[in-house]
C-alpha cells in the first residue's frame, strides 16, 4: 500500500501480507487507519503511523457479492461490516480497534446488508430482509427469479440513548436566559458505547416499505440515504430518510453510484454518463444538478498499458481461479512464456488474442478474453428483405412474403404479421395498396436495421 498526499507526494509504502487484490479502502475519521479487504475475503486494518497490518475477520464462504465492507465510527474505534453466517445468511458484525474483538450485532435469522454510522454515533442503520432463504444458494438455478426485499432498520447501540422513532411531545420547552439560537462553534467529541444487553430489543424498522434495497449511506445526523433497485429502470433510485420529518423523500434517479464526503454534507453521484456534487441536506434533485466538466483526456503509452493488461489478466487468473494450482500450470513460467509476446502487439485484438491463448493454459470451462478499446467503425444499415413481387397484367402483386421469428424482435420479417396472402393470391393490407409498374418500392416496404 502507497500513502500519499494529493499530489502524489510524499509517499509512505506499507507491505501487506500476500500481495493479491484489494477492494473498498475506508479511512477512519481521525486518519489513523485504513481498512480493506483482498481477493481470499480477509478484512484488514493497517496503523498508518507504526505500518502495523492486522488481520480483522475472514469471510465464511466465498460469494460474488461482496458485502464485507468496512464502515467507520464516528469515533474511529469501530469497524461495521456484514459476514456470512454458516446458514448462509449474512450478519451485522463489529470490531474494536483497541481491544481486537469482533462481535455480533445480529442474530442470524435474517439476511442483513450495509451497515452505516449516525453521525452522532447513537445509532447504527442497516437494511435486512426475511425472505432471502430462497436465494441464499446463488450458483443452484433453483434461486433464480427469487425477488428478494428488504427494510430500513436502525439499531439504538446504548441502552441510556431514545429511540430516534419515540413518540414526539407538543410541550414547549423554555428558552434559557442568556442563550441564544446560534449553533456552537465546535461540535462535542463522539464517543461509540454499545450496550451489547437487550441490543436485539433495541433494533427498530423505519416505516418505509419493503422494497429490493441494495445500499444506504447515513448523512448528517437524523437522516439516512437509502438505494432502490427498480424493475426495468436503468440505475437505482435513491431516497433519503428524515427521522425529525418521519417520512422519506425519492431524493435523485436514476444513479449507478453514491459517495458520501466525509463531513457528509455533500454527495458524489454517477447518473448514466453524468457525475455532479450535490449538497446531502436540501431537497429533490434531478439527474444533471451540480454537474462536474468531465471532458478529460489522457495520453498514455499503448505498449506499456498493454504490458499492464496482460500482467493484470495474468493475476486475475492466478489468484482468483477456484483453486490455487491453476490446474498445474507452472503460472510464474506461463507468464515468462507469453509476456515477450506483447512486444510485437500492434492492435487490441492482437492482445486479447495473447490473453485468451494464456488463459489456455489453465484449461478450464467459463474463461473469456473479450472488449477492449476499438477504433469506432461506421455501421451503415441495410434494408431487409420482405416479398417477392410479380408482374400481372401491368401491374406488381406480391407472390410471397417471408416470415421471420416473430417471436424475437430482432429476427421480425417487415412484413410478417401484417400483410396476408389467401391461398388464391388475394391481398389483405390495412395500409396497403397495390400501385402501378413504376412504384413497387412502396409494396416492397423496406425496413431499416
Amino acid at each position: 500500500m502507497v500513502v500519499a498526499d494529493q499530489y502524489g507526494e510524499n509517499k509512505k509504502t506499507i507491505p501487506i501480507p500476500n500481495p493479491t487484490f484489494f477492494f473498498r479502502p475506508a479511512w477512519s475519521p481521525d486518519g489513523k487507519y485504513i481498512a480493506f479487504t483482498d481477493t481470499d475475503y480477509n478484512l484488514w486494518n493497517v496503523t498508518i503511523a507504526s505500518s502495523a497490518t492486522k488481520k480483522v475477520d475472514t469471510e465464511r464462504y466465498a460469494h460474488p457479492t461482496r458485502s464485507m465492507n468496512p464502515v467507520w465510527s464516528p469515533d474511529s474505534k469501530w469497524i461495521a461490516y456484514a459476514r456470512l453466517l454458516d446458514n448462509q445468511f449474512k450478519a451485522i458484525f463489529v470490531h474494536n480497534v483497541e481491544t481486537g474483538k469482533s462481535t455480533q450485532l445480529t442474530d442470524g435469522l435474517a439476511d442483513c446488508i450495509s451497515p452505516d454510522w449516525d453521525e452522532s454515533g447513537k445509532y447504527l442503520y442497516f437494511l435486512a430482509s426475511t425472505d432471502f432463504g430462497l436465494s441464499t444458494g446463488w450458483l443452484d438455478m433453483s434461486s433464480y427469479n427469487m425477488p428478494v426485499t428488504r427494510g430500513l432498520y436502525c439499531m439504538v447501540l446504548s441502552k441510556d440513548d431514545p429511540s430516534p422513532l419515540a413518540p414526539k411531545s407538543d410541550e414547549e420547552e423554555a428558552k434559557k436566559e442568556g442563550s441564544d439560537d446560534k449553533a456552537p462553534d465546535k461540535k462535542d467529541a463522539v464517543t461509540v458505547k454499545i450496550d451489547l444487553d437487550g441490543l436485539d430489543q433495541r433494533i427498530i424498522a423505519i416505516d418505509v416499505p419493503m422494497r429490493n434495497y441494495q445500499g444506504l449511506a447515513a448523512i448528517p445526523k437524523d437522516h439516512v440515504f437509502y438505494l432502490e433497485s427498480v424493475p426495468n429502470q436503468q440505475g437505482a433510485t435513491l431516497h433519503r430518510y428524515s427521522f425529525k420529518d418521519r417520512k422519506a423523500i425519492e431524493f435523485l434517479k436514476p444513479v449507478q453510484s453514491i459517495a458520501v464526503s466525509q463531513d457528509r454534507k455533500s454527495l458524489l453521484y454517477r447518473s448514466g454518463g453524468t457525475w455532479g456534487i450535490v449538497k446531502t441536506d436540501g431537497g429533490a434533485v434531478k439527474s444533471g444538478d451540480g454537474k462536474l466538466n468531465l471532458d478529460l483526456k489522457i495520453k498514455i503509452d499503448p505498449q506499456a498499458e498493454w504490458h499492464q493488461i496482460f500482467k493484470e489478466g495474468w493475476r486475475y487468473m492466478r489468484d482468483f481461479l477456484y483453486v490455487n494450482n491453476t490446474h498445474g500450470a507452472p503460472w510464474n513460467d506461463v507468464y515468462k512464456w507469453y509476456s515477450p509476446w506483447i512486444n510485437q502487439v500492434r492492435h487490441r485484438t492482437d492482445l486479447n488474442y495473447v490473453v485468451d491463448i494464456m488463459s489456455g493454459e489453465v484449461a478450464v470451462g467459463h474463461s473469456y478474453v473479450s472488449g477492449g478499446d476499438f477504433p469506432d467503425v461506421k455501421n451503415i444499415p441495410i434494408g431487409l428483405l420482405g416479398a417477392d413481387l410479380e408482374e400481372v397484367n401491368g401491374f406488381y402483386r406480391i407472390k410471397k412474403i417471408y416470415t421471420g421469428e416473430n417471436w424475437n424482435p430482432d429476427l421480425k420479417a417487415p412484413l410478417s404479421g401484417w400483410v396476408w396472402m389467401s391461398a388464391k393470391g388475394i391481398i389483405y393490407s390495412k395500409s396497403m395498396a397495390l400501385h402501378s409498374k413504376p412504384r413497387p418500392i412502396l409494396i416492397a416496404c423496406w425496413k431499416v436495421q
